[in-house]
């Protein structure tokens, strides 16, 4: 009788300890399909920073051909004349680019001059000293005249597809998840049935 009471106990607590690990592994799938689906959504060159906002400068455009397309994997410089500051850029799908500078507060006013290959165009730093927590952009593009993007290729339309791509990659896991927890406690029980 108290050999069987003991075994219940022994037994309920590996239970209880297999059923914590399911929900950290659970957990931990959670985790890693929230920040693939971020990744999708902020690629890591936007993620990345480097300094605060009010240090960071950043100069992005397209650099177009001559029938209006962009142009892929084109080198473009940034560089400041003033301060002596540059920085580098590889544009990509349908010609974007982006750049970003380490800038200071007086650097307002102060020239760029943005290059790739023989595409080249003129900018200047323009930014509000009084305000250290808003992004400082300025969009510069390069080459010919843009041809608009198609309805089906415009930013705002491929973030929503990468939410809801990423929101689908939450719940198939968390399904997946959630099926691999009642087969695993359900096995678990008819064992305990059998002894």
């Amino acid at each position: 009788m108290l050999g069987d009471f003991h075994w219940k106990i022994c037994e309920g607590l590996r239970n209880l300890k297999n059923a914590r690990c399911m929900h950290v592994a659970q957990s931990r799938r959670f985790v890693l399909a929230v920040v693939l689906s971020l990744c999708t959504l902020f690629p890591v060159s936007v993620l990345y920073a480097l300094h605060e906002v009010d240090h960071r400068f950043t100069v992005e455009g397209r650099i177009c051909g001559n029938g209006g397309d962009g142009i892929e994997a084109a080198v473009v410089s940034v560089k400041n004349t003033r301060a002596d500051i540059s920085g580098n850029g590889k544009s990509g799908s349908d010609g974007f680019y982006k750049v970003v500078l380490h800038l200071h507060n007086e650097n307002q006013g102060d020239p760029l001059v943005i290059e790739s290959g023989v595409f080249e165009s003129t900018g200047r730093v323009e930014l509000d000293p009084n305000d250290p927590k808003t992004e400082r952009i300025v969009r510069v593009n390069l080459g010919h005249p843009c041809r608009a993007l198609p309805f089906w290729r415009q930013t705002w339309v491929l973030a929503g597809a990468a939410a809801l791509f990423g929101m689908g990659m939450i719940l198939a896991f968390r399904q997946m998840g959630g099926m691999k927890g009642k087969g695993f406690h359900g096995s678990q029980k008819r064992k305990s049935l059998k002894k």
